[in-house]
């Protein structure tokens, strides 16, 4: 069997932090929190239904640049037309799979963050959760999760 896949694959949508004991913070009401406690689960929107920000769930920048450069380095025009056809179909599908992305966010910051509190939490019944990168990515199965900046 050939492992495709493995906890040390960086992926060029998912950029891993240099620092990966950084710390993350997740702000949110007391509600989301408290379901978090009880069920054991972190709450997961559907990347479609973000109305904050348009973009979630869509092909990030990485991952554009990666396939960019792919083409760029290609052997031969027939090659380099190839490689840019795929990426146009790749992201014509996630345009269509983004009901299907399911998203958490998280702050990478060395503090607390004033304005993640205002955009994020809606009164004084919110908290924040503060962790670090390598300790939050061994709580979700690779592969099926994916994580990054």
């Amino acid at each position: 069997m050939v492992e495709i896949l493995n906890e040390h694959y960086d992926h060029p949508a998912f950029p891993q932090p240099a620092d990966r004991n950084a710390l993350v913070w997740r702000y949110q009401d007391f509600d989301k929190f408290a379901s978090l406690v009880t069920t054991g689960r972190l709450y997961m929107r559907r990347a479609d239904l973000f109305n904050k920000d348009q973009f979630e769930g869509t092909t990030p920048q990485g991952e554009i640049d990666y396939w960019a450069q792919r083409a760029a380095d290609a052997a031969t025009p027939q090659e380099r037309a190839a490689i840019e056809h795929s990426r146009a179909e790749l992201a014509e599908y996630a345009e269509h799979f983004r009901r299907n992305y399911f998203v958490n966010c998280w702050n990478m910051a060395p503090d607390e963050n004033v304005a993640m509190w205002e955009r994020y939490t809606s009164g004084p019944e919110s908290v924040v959760i503060r962790s670090r990168y390598s300790t939050f990515l061994k709580q979700f199965h690779f592969g099926v999760t994916m994580s990054g900046k």
